[in-house]
């Protein structure tokens, strides 16, 4: 599977040091039959059709691909579909949602394809490394260096010289393809989906070993001459099985593992919040007590919109990148993809992190808390670990119920996540009002005069008629003028 792995990379972040020099932008981008294409080409087209030839690689995107003419070197696409009728003078790499590999088509490389149907129907000399949903090999069709394949359905009709290494689905599921093929008619690829599982016809031959990984045994029918092993993929029993079973000495059994495991990471995260940073944990803690609801009103569309954020993100990271390369900034590409893959992994990590573990573990010391305060009132350093212990283990029991457990899990998760982006929308309102008032101007008033100048003599409560000569004795008016910080 190491290969399986590499050849994955390779499909869907199109691993290369070769720079793409020349461009094709349209709605429809077709090189002609007759035209060749000198260099590399990159394209980014709704359809693409290559008739001509191209001696180089051909890197880019496009909704529908079709190459019937000549690839000299590599081809990375991704799209929703891609038809190969052509020639591929070295290794084919596709990521979208079908694939088919006509029995005209001849890839001297490895075939190398992420995506929901593939279709291999011509004669492979090198090898076939995928993932996906499923994978046929037709009859007639023959692949000279063995397969790698893992995904859910995989149908042999064909002959492979080499081995064989799959993993595939349960072969007694049902109705998985018709579900499938629904979710796929807006598409409209005319794609037939098949069952899950291993299916080896009468007219299949492997010539090396066969290895697969099921739930289930597949259907052998045809000819296998190395060695046929196949590795059952087996899952514990669930508690509610076990329960329906009347096994209750293992349904106890699993449910207290469940316990442990819980307490045991709440606990350990816990441990380490109060010891680091036990004064933000006492925020988070008093803002979830005092504001339960508004913490939920927060939490729960927050959690739910970070799905389609972090797609819609993803998707706008990779527009970025496509037009960088269509600009032509080279030098511009490479810094700016390993930002944007580290800011879209380690961002999307942190937040999930923060939400399964970090948000439950913030209910379950609230939780403590709350109980602990019924027997006593203090406030130390030890109380709050007791609550910790007490609010762990408190939880722990109540999300791993069956049936149930999932309703405290979910609400813990909603009202940990809304504690915590409350207190970070308070700091950022604070740090703006912080930052507003530090660039307004200094006013200053008259108990802000600076001490060393003295005080302004009491004028007489008596009414005085207008003018300069009725100032009390002593008073300097030029002396305040020129001291005044006002002025």
């Amino acid at each position: 599977m190491r290969r399986l792995i590499s050849g994955l990379l390779v499909v869907l972040f199109g691993i290369s040091t070769v720079i793409a020099v020349e461009r094709l932008q349209a709605d429809q981008c077709v090189i002609a039959a007759g035209e060749v294409v000198t260099g590399n080409v990159f394209v980014l087209c709704r359809d693409l059709v290559v008739e001509g030839q191209v001696n180089g690689n051909l890197f880019g995107i496009a909704y529908t691909s079709q190459i019937r003419g000549q690839v000299d070197k590599n081809v990375y696409l991704a799209g929703g579909k891609l038809e190969v009728d052509g020639r591929v003078g070295s290794d084919l790499h596709f990521g979208g949602i079908v694939l088919e590999v006509q029995p005209n088509a001849h890839i001297e490389g490895d075939l190398f394809f992420a995506t929901l149907s593939t279709t291999q129907r011509a004669t492979l000399p090198s090898g076939l490394i995928g993932i996906g949903y499923q994978l046929v090999i037709p009859a007639g069709s023959e692949i000279g260096q063995g397969v790698e394949f893992w995904g859910s359905t995989l149908q042999i009709d064909g002959r492979i010289v080499g081995n064989v290494d799959v993993s595939v689905g349960d072969s007694q599921a049902e109705d998985v393809a018709s579900q499938l093929e629904t979710l796929l008619i807006p598409l409209q690829f005319n794609l037939e989906l098949i069952n899950p599982g291993l299916i080896l016809s009468e007219n299949a031959e492997i010539d090396g070993g066969l290895i697969y990984r099921s739930q289930s045994p597949g259907r052998i029918d045809g000819q296998v001459s190395g060695e046929l092993t196949y590795i059952a993929i087996t899952s514990d029993p669930t508690l509610i099985e076990l329960v329906e079973e009347d096994d209750p000495l293992s349904a106890f059994q699993i449910y207290l593992d469940q316990v442990i495991r819980e307490v045991t990471t709440l606990g350990l995260l816990g441990l380490i919040g109060l010891l680091l940073v036990p004064q933000q944990i006492q925020r988070l803690i008093r803002t979830l007590r005092y504001q339960p609801l508004a913490s939920l009103g927060v939490g729960v569309p927050t959690f739910i919109l970070s799905f389609p954020v972090w797609v819609i993100v993803f998707f706008l990271s990779l527009l970025l990148i496509l037009i960088l390369s269509v600009l032509r900034l080279d030098g511009v590409i490479i810094a700016s993809g390993m930002i944007l893959g580290l800011v879209n992994i380690g961002g999307t990590s942190l937040f999930y992190f923060v939400a399964i573990f970090i948000s439950r573990m913030i209910v379950a010391i609230a939780l403590g808390r709350t109980i602990v305060r019924w027997f006593t009132l203090g406030t130390s350093a030890r109380s709050w670990f007791v609550s910790l212990v007490v609010g762990a283990a408190i939880f722990g029991v109540l999300v791993s119920l069956p049936v149930i457990g999932w309703v405290f899990n979910a609400l813990a998760l909603f009202l940990g996540v809304g504690a915590i982006i409350s207190v970070i929308q308070l700091e950022l309102l604070r740090f703006r009002e912080q930052s507003t008032s530090n660039l307004s101007p200094r006013t200053y008033y008259a108990a802000e005069l600076p001490p060393s100048l003295p005080p302004p003599p009491a004028l007489s409560q008596q009414p005085r008629a207008p003018g300069m000569d009725n100032l009390p004795d002593g008073f300097n008016f030029d002396f305040w003028r020129d001291n005044d910080p006002r002025s």
